[in-house]
């Protein structure tokens, strides 16, 4: 009875490995005969070339037509390093705290929970004022270092309406609620 188990595992482990020869990659792809031709007499047409080649470039060679030996061996070292343990440069993966949540008190009060959404707002909208006025000191200061560089008119007025719309936006918020700038109570409406 071994013997019989023993006889099936290896004729399915012979299967296996047939299975896996019969479909595993080659290392050159088979061309049928009419394409071989094909692509003797036209090279880069039929898949020969590992993509089209077009028009030469401006440097004069065809894409495909670099010498191995030309590469820079610091910049495939790079190129590794950035691959398996990515960039030095890239920037951390920045987290913000968890919000306030509201209590099951406010979840379970149609009224508290309004409250605690406008406060939410309230919040948003305070965050917005106080970075506003940084942010369109910061284009302002661009602005005139843009100028003084010679970038062109219409870019410039590209920016002063960004911060035209931006100081539009805190003064329509502050006129709504000025108590947003000192983080006191809401005004009363």
């Amino acid at each position: 009875m071994k013997q019989h188990h023993l006889f099936i595992a290896l004729a399915v482990l012979l299967l296996a490995m047939l299975a896996w020869l019969a479909l595993r990659p080659q290392a050159t792809p088979s061309v049928p005969a009419d394409q071989a031709q094909s692509q003797q007499a036209a090279p880069g047409v039929g898949g020969a070339a590992p993509y089209p080649r077009g028009p030469a470039p401006a440097g004069g060679d065809h894409p495909g037509d670099f010498d191995p030996a030309s590469l820079d061996p610091d910049a495939i070292a790079s190129l590794r390093g950035a691959r398996e343990f990515g960039d030095p440069r890239t920037p951390p993966i920045g987290r913000s705290e968890p919000g306030e949540q509201a209590t099951p008190e406010e979840l379970a009060d149609p009224q508290k929970y309004a409250e605690f959404e406008a406060r939410q707002e309230r919040k948003i909208k305070r965050a917005y004022v106080v970075e506003a006025a940084k942010y369109v000191a910061q284009l302002r200061a661009d602005i005139e270092r843009g100028k003084a560089m010679g970038i062109p008119a219409d870019e410039i007025a590209k920016v002063e309406e960004k911060a035209r719309r931006i100081e539009a936006m805190r003064a329509s918020l502050l006129a709504a609620d000025p108590a947003l700038l000192d983080g006191g109570q809401p005004a009363a409406p």
